[in-house]
Formats: structure tokens, C-alpha cells, sequence
């Protein structure tokens, strides 16, 4: 996999490094300690465009009821659901899947949260307060029932994830 690392100004235009990961950022060393940078080999340069904006945007209604907003730094934890490989996103357009739990994207495709949380099916009420907490009223309750917390993942740096 290619990784923007870096660029050397040329006059006519800008080129970057290109490198191939030899051990990815975060990966455990011999004595057992994560690995702030990785490691990764030079393969030359090639003109280029590929940098994550990781500043805070605009919060904006969508008038979705599940969408979220991350306010500050964080990240979602996600699974695939077909590899169960962790993810970190900070997309919050969420969705119940046909499983009842949260997922980020549709319903039929989306990353499931992790640690998940289901939300009954006769669910009547879905709050998701400040805190990330998320509640349901159900027949019968008169009071909110707390079904989960979604949490959130911090990088002390985060351009240093790999992106997919």
C-alpha cells in the first residue's frame, strides 16, 4: 500500500514520497511497546494529492433522527462486517441494521459500532444524549431504557492512521 508521507517542492510543481509500509504505526515492537511511526521504505516520487483534513467542520442538521456529530477530536470504533476487521471513522450518519444493532452507513451495509449496542424492535423512543448514551422507550416503560454507550477512540496522532 502507497502512503503520502511528505513532499519535495519541485519548480513546475509538487511531488511526493512514496513509501510501502514495512510495519504499520501502532504495531507492537519486540519489546512489546506500539510503534508511534511504523516503519516504511522509500519507493521514489510521483505527483500527487492524498492528505486526511482532520480539523472540525461545520455541524449541520440533516434531519436524519440517528445521524451524530463528533464535536472535538474522536473517533467511532466500527467493525466490517464481513472481515470484522477494526475501523476508526468519524462519520456519524448511523442506521439500525436488520439485526437491531447501530451501524454506521445503511442498515444493509453498514460498519456495525463496536462495542455494539442493539436496539430492541419494538423499540417506540430512540434518544442518543450528549454523552453518547443511547436510550429506548419500549411498550409498557414509561421511562427511557439505557441500551448502550458509544464511545469514543482518540490518536495521539491521528494523520498517521492508514487510510481505507
Amino acid at each position: 500500500m502507497l502512503f503520502r508521507s511528505g513532499f519535495k517542492k519541485d519548480r513546475a510543481n509538487f511531488e511526493d514520497l512514496l513509501y510501502r509500509a514495512e510495519i504499520y504505526p501502532g504495531v507492537q515492537d519486540a519489546s512489546q511497546t506500539p510503534t508511534a511511526v511504523g516503519t516504511q521504505v522509500g519507493l521514489g516520487v510521483r505527483v500527487t494529492s492524498t492528505q486526511a483534513d482532520q480539523r472540525q467542520g461545520t455541524l449541520n442538521q440533516t434531519g436524519r433522527d440517528l445521524d451524530i456529530a463528533i464535536q472535538g477530536q474522536g473517533f467511532l470504533r466500527v467493525l466490517d462486517p464481513a472481515s470484522q476487521d477494526v475501523m476508526y471513522t468519524r462519520a456519524g450518519n448511523l442506521d439500525i441494521n436488520t439485526d437491531g444493532r447501530l451501524v454506521i452507513g445503511s442498515g444493509q451495509t453498514g460498519r456495525l459500532l463496536d462495542p455494539p449496542i442493539t436496539i430492541p424492535e419494538d423499540a417506540m423512543d430512540l434518544v442518543i444524549n450528549p454523552s453518547g448514551e443511547v436510550l429506548v422507550r419500549v411498550p409498557g416503560q414509561t421511562e427511557l431504557v439505557l441500551q448502550g454507550q458509544i464511545q469514543m477512540a482518540q490518536f495521539i496522532n491521528p494523520d498517521g492512521l492508514l487510510k481505507v
